[in-house]
């Protein structure tokens, strides 16, 4: 037989120690934290984007704090970069994965933690600052419980335990797992897959980045599209910020409720004080329309006008939501801002966070 192969079909190796770089933990060396990984890659002439990104365009800070947050959730990548791949779109989804978000702002690379658990909020949006205001629900299909198939993989050494494998013709063998995870309060749903195999040798790993991705989803409900102009953005934001948007919310009050007899006396399922009230009206004509008007109410909540109608009465007041800004476009006559819903609790801790974090709220098979 020939000691010379003229082809592979396929050749497989396993790299023990890992791509050398300048880490941003500690010194040069071998690393398997995405933030390093992706900032070697970056910054790279040889096989990167050092050609492209100079090291003024990537936010240190930031992809430090990053990689911290890989290590102290042993969030783990240990696999190669994809090649023939958008780069941008590879490490956006990746990002992902490790609950971070990719971000670019005003020409600076930002890695930022997904999930942080008690944003700063940067602006207010009000009726005083906004032109115009929108929001949009999700799709149907976005506001569906999912539950998330997660794949990742184990390795094993062939032969002895990994402690006692000190020859290194042993090797490894990935072995691939999957876990179904969904949110207990939301139900399963139909299932989605997650196939992080080829970087994630931790369960725990997979766990939460499914957990991130399904309560990302379950929460993020709605959007809000905000028209501001120049002179009303009074603070510096960008894309990834938390925001507060004061909205004025009109509901009717189903328990407040009643008519107007013809000579003008008040029925009501609950005491209405003397003065005005808004309500919505319908005076029991046939070709009448319900209409919207003032309710005035005297002699003590016991006569009203107008006489002959039924009604309902209109309650309005503010409600403020938190939401984190998605994108910013400049426009004819200032921004175009859309966010997404991002609930805080009480004290302030991100929701997601919040869920993220315990384990009461999924259910992982």
């Amino acid at each position: 037989a020939s000691r010379e192969w003229s082809q592979f079909s396929q050749l497989s190796a396993y790299i023990t120690e890992g791509k050398q770089v300048q880490r941003l933990l500690g010194e040069f060396g071998a690393t398997h934290l995405f933030p390093e990984i992706l900032y070697d890659f970056m910054l790279n002439k040889r096989y990167g984007l050092g050609n492209e990104i100079s090291a003024e365009q990537i936010d240190i800070a930031s992809f430090t704090a990053a990689a911290q947050f890989c290590q102290d959730n042993r969030f783990f990548y240990d696999g190669p970069k994809i090649n023939n791949t958008n780069w941008r779109q590879w490490a956006a989804d990746t990002a992902a994965t490790h609950c971070l978000l990719l971000i670019e702002r005003g020409g600076i690379f930002y890695l930022d933690q997904a999930i942080p658990q008690q944003p700063e909020i940067r602006g207010l949006f009000t009726a005083g600052n906004c032109m115009n205001m929108e929001l949009t629900m999700a799709d149907v299909e976005q506001r569906q419980p999912i539950s998330m198939s997660v794949k990742y993989r184990t390795e094993r050494y062939g032969g002895n335990a990994p402690s006692e494998s000190v020859n290194p013709s042993y090797g490894l063998f990935p072995e691939p797992k999957e876990r179904i995870v969904y949110h207990r309060d939301w139900g399963q749903g139909v299932t989605e897959s997650l196939d992080m195999s080829e970087y994630c040798t931790s369960e725990q790993h997979a766990l939460k980045a499914a957990r991130f991705i399904i309560g990302a989803r379950r929460l993020a409900d709605h959007t809000v599209k905000i028209s501001t102009t120049y002179e009303a953005l009074t603070s510096s934001i960008a894309p990834g910020d938390f925001i507060k948007v004061a909205l004025d919310y009109t509901h009717y009050n189903q328990f407040i409720n009643g008519a107007v007899t013809g000579d003008g006396q008040l029925v009501s399922s609950t005491s209405l004080s003397d003065g005005d009230h808004e309500i919505v009206y319908w005076t029991g004509d046939k070709d009448a329309e319900v209409t919207e008007g003032t309710l005035t109410v005297s002699d003590s909540g016991k006569t009203a006008s107008p006489a002959g109608v039924v009604f309902t009465v209109k309650t309005s007041e503010i409600l403020t939501r938190t939401y984190r800004i998605d994108s910013i476009t400049p426009s004819e006559d200032g921004y175009e801002i859309e966010a997404v819903h991002a609930p805080l609790l009480s004290d302030g801790t991100l929701q997601l966070y919040a869920e993220w974090s315990n384990d009461d709220y999924w259910v992982e098979t």
